[in-house]
């Protein structure tokens, strides 16, 4: 008995230990990155952050707040320093300011810290143990990260959506920022005259695709949501909206850069060729590349797409080259060459309404597989963090698109949530299952037949 005791205390005493030391981690973890940005708060003071840099920044994106963009950047140094990368933080995508600074020139109502998290949506990437850290260093430079913003709605809303001239490819958008009405213009496709899809709006969803039309503006973005909350239906309203025409990719694990960019295919004749993949066929003609499931991705593969997403340009494997539209409209004339002479050379435009936008589901902290939002992967795109949505919410977008919601699916829909927040893996499977998609049909079976039995 007395040998069967000392064995439960010795491992009561490791559990209380391990418990202690992660408290001890956290608190010292803290202490480090609030330290670290009293001393950069003191360097940034003193001048350390190079003036011409900033001012630089200013002069390239006219109307954005000196305050703003001075304080941006000292946290993006913060969290690329030494001590920041010994805390185990990523690198900060410190490239891709100038995304930032260009939307808040387009939308100067827009929320800082908002933007600051679509560069380094930390969320999506950290422990809630290490959470504190960097909303610490936030907090430090006097952004909010921890606020909750409100989805009330005419706060961030689309009014509307105009055409403009078909040759420009652009349209003007009316806009609610943070409750202020705002005119823009922004690129489009030009596929006019399609069917929307089925959707209806409630203020989450408006305000989601305000925040993604912010982005589409300036460069490629990747919308981020457990699966089942409705990323494929968002994205597919924005793209009718903007008028275009989508091409939907399904990514793997198993693909290689060859399935992205180029395949070698076989004629019936027996010769073998090259041939565009869906992707460099969208680069030409001007669509919404949707790559669904990049979590999924191999990083080899990825890096794939640094070059187009950055550059627009691409090597393909058969020594042709896509080149930006701007710099091919330049190689041509200044060497007077036509499209025919540009294309007999390997040469080929990308249209400027080219889009990528990439669906993906959270990273499971732990995984096997590893982690897939590495520091090369957030300097990809803006991200966007798509919740599940409330039952309230998922009950008046019921009520929207088949009608009264019965007794029943409101019942569905509440399992539906409280799975989706549950730790356990086996439950946690059979929330995917009652995805927002499923609900939708099981309502509309209810309304079509009253009497079904929802077991």
């Amino acid at each position: 008995m007395m040998v069967l005791c000392q064995e439960v205390m010795m491992v009561l005493c490791q559990e209380v230990m391990m418990v202690l030391c992660q408290e001890v981690m956290m608190v010292l973890c803290q202490d480090v990155m609030i330290l670290l940005c009293q001393q950069h708060t003191e360097k940034t003071s003193g001048g350390t952050i190079t003036e011409e840099y900033l001012q630089q920044m200013l002069e390239q994106h006219q109307g954005v707040a000196a305050d703003v963009a001075s304080r941006t950047l000292s946290l993006a140094y913060t969290l690329l320093t030494k001590e920041s990368k010994g805390l185990g933080l990523p690198d900060f995508p410190f490239d891709n300011l100038h995304l930032l600074m260009a939307i808040l020139s387009k939308y100067p109502n827009v929320d800082p810290t908002r933007l600051i998290m679509r560069l380094y949506p930390y969320h999506a990437f950290l422990s809630h143990d290490t959470y504190k850290s960097v909303e610490e260093a936030f907090s430090a430079f006097g952004f909010s990260p921890s606020q909750r913003h409100s989805t009330a709605s005419e706060v961030n809303k689309i009014k509307g959506v105009r055409p403009l001239h078909e040759h420009t490819k652009t349209v003007e958008v009316t806009l609610a920022v943070e409750g202020q009405e705002l005119i823009t213009q922004v690129t489009s496709g030009n596929s006019w005259g399609s069917p929307p899809p089925p959707f209806e709006f409630i203020p989450y969803h408006h305000e989601i695709l305000t925040e993604m039309i912010q982005s589409h503006s300036v460069g490629d973005f990747c919308l981020i949501g457990p699966r089942g909350c409705g990323k494929s239906a968002v994205v597919a309203k924005m793209a009718h909206l903007l008028g275009y025409q989508t091409e939907p990719i399904l990514v793997y694990q198993d693909m290689t850069a060859r399935d992205l960019v180029q395949q070698r295919v076989t004629s019936p004749t027996g010769d073998t060729a090259w041939q565009f993949s869906p992707l460099v066929t969208s680069a030409l003609e001007g669509k919404m590349v949707i790559l669904d499931g990049i979590h999924r991705l191999h990083h080899g593969t990825l890096a794939v797409l640094h070059r187009l997403i950055h550059d627009r340009e691409l090597q393909l494997y058969d020594g042709s080259r896509l080149l930006r539209s701007d710099r091919y409209d330049k190689i041509m004339n200044d060497n007077e060459l036509s499209e025919t002479d540009m294309r007999a050379r390997g040469i080929y435009r990308i249209h400027p309404s080219f889009r990528i936008v990439a669906l993906a589901e959270p990273q499971v902290l732990g995984a096997s597989q590893g982690q897939w939002l590495t520091p090369e992967a957030l300097t990809l795109f803006l991200y966007h963090n798509m919740r599940c949505l409330r039952p309230q919410e998922t009950v008046s977008l019921v009520n929207q698109l088949v009608g009264d919601c019965s007794s029943p699916v409101e019942q569905l829909i509440t399992l539906a949530s409280q799975l989706s927040v549950s730790t356990d893996p086996a439950l946690q499977s059979l929330a995917e299952s009652l995805s927002l998609r499923q609900i939708i049909r099981i309502a509309k079976c209810f309304k079509a037949y009253p009497s079904f039995d929802l077991h």
